[in-house]
C-alpha cells in the first residue's frame, strides 16, 4: 500500500474528540514505511490540522468531504457550489427551519436563530438520553454546537463574496431530513449524504471523498489498487469503494462494513493502528 486515506470522526477520534497515542505512532510508522497518510474529513480544513497540529502529526488533508485538498502546505483542490445552486439551498433550509451551517472559503457560518434552536434540541435531547441512538444524536449536536471556527450570523442575507463548498444540517427528525435528501433529487450536480447521527451534507456532487483521493492518486502516480482506506459513515462510502483495500470501524454503519473487505476494532480501542498492524504492513514488508 502507498497510499492510505483516513477519515476523523467515528475513526481515527475517539469519543472523546482526540487522536489516541496509539493511532498516532501506527500514522508515523506508516509514514517511515514510505506510506502516504492522507486525512479525510467531512470537517473544514483548519479543523482537520488543528487536531493533527495537537496529536503530533503532519499529513495532506482532503477536507470538506473532498471539496479541499491541501498539500505540503498548498491547497492544490477547491471545488464549490454554483451560486444558483447555494441560493436554493439555502432558501430551502430556511423554509424548513432546520439548523444549519455554511461551509465557505471565508469560514463556517450559522444563524443566530439556529444556534439558540439546536442548543434546545441537544438539551432535551440530553435529559432524555437512554438509548445508544439517542447518545450518538446528542454527541453529534454537541459537535455542530462547539464546531471550531462557527461564526453567527446576525441574519441569513447571504453575502455576494461567499464560495461555498457545502451545507451541513443537523436535525433529530429523521422524517425531515429524508424530505431534505429527497429534495437535492431535482439537481443533479448536488449529493446529499450522512456523516453521523442527525446529520446531513450537501455539497457539489464532485466534492466526495472518493473523486478527491482519486483526484490526488493519479498527481502523485500511484494506481488505485496501492490504496487503503479507512471509514466509518456514508460520507466513506465512495472512498472505501474506490480504493484497493477498504476497512470499516468496528463501529461502523452496517453498510459501510458490507462494502468493505475487513472491519477493525471502533475508534475507542484504536481500530486504525490495528488496521494498520493486522492488514496495511504485512502488505509491504
Amino acid at each position: 500500500m502507498k497510499l492510505t486515506a483516513i477519515d476523523l470522526d467515528g475513526t481515527l477520534l475517539g469519543t472523546d474528540g482526540t487522536i489516541h497515542r496509539a493511532n498516532a505512532e501506527a500514522i508515523r510508522e506508516a509514514q517511515a514505511r514510505g506510506i502516504t497518510v492522507v486525512i479525510a474529513t467531512g470537517r473544514s480544513l483548519s479543523d482537520a490540522k488543528r487536531l493533527l497540529k495537537a496529536a503530533g502529526l503532519s499529513c495532506p488533508v482532503i477536507a470538506v468531504n473532498g471539496a479541499v485538498v491541501e498539500w505540503e502546505g498548498e491547497c492544490i483542490r477547491n471545488v464549490f457550489l454554483p451560486k444558483p445552486l447555494v441560493e436554493s439551498v439555502w432558501d430551502m433550509l430556511k423554509n424548513t427551519g432546520i439548523y444549519y451551517q455554511i461551509y465557505t472559503q471565508q469560514g463556517i457560518f450559522s444563524s443566530r436563530e439556529g444556534q439558540h434552536r439546536l442548543a434546545e434540541e441537544s438539551a432535551l435531547i440530553e435529559a432524555a438520553a437512554r438509548s445508544e441512538s439517542q447518545a450518538a444524536l446528542w454527541h453529534m449536536s454537541q459537535l455542530q454546537l462547539h464546531q471550531q471556527g462557527l461564526t453567527e450570523l446576525a441574519d441569513d442575507s447571504l453575502l455576494p463574496d461567499w464560495r461555498v463548498h457545502k451545507f451541513l444540517c443537523f436535525s433529530t427528525s429523521e422524517e425531515q431530513l429524508k424530505s431534505i435528501r429527497e429534495w437535492t433529487y431535482q439537481f443533479e450536480e448536488l449529493i446529499a449524504f450522512s456523516s453521523g447521527a442527525g446529520s446531513l451534507e450537501i455539497t457539489s456532487r464532485e466534492s466526495q471523498k472518493g473523486i478527491a483521493l482519486r483526484w490526488l492518486a493519479e498527481r502523485l502516480g500511484i494506481r488505485m489498487e496501492e490504496t487503503a482506506a479507512i471509514g466509518d459513515s456514508e460520507n466513506d462510502w465512495s472512498m472505501l469503494t474506490a480504493v484497493g483495500l477498504g476497512i470499516a470501524m468496528g463501529n461502523a454503519d452496517p453498510a459501510i462494513r458490507q462494502v468493505c473487505r475487513h472491519t477493525t476494532l471502533t475508534n475507542d480501542q484504536n481500530g486504525v493502528a490495528h488496521a494498520f498492524h493486522t492488514w496495511i504492513f504485512p502488505q509491504i514488508s
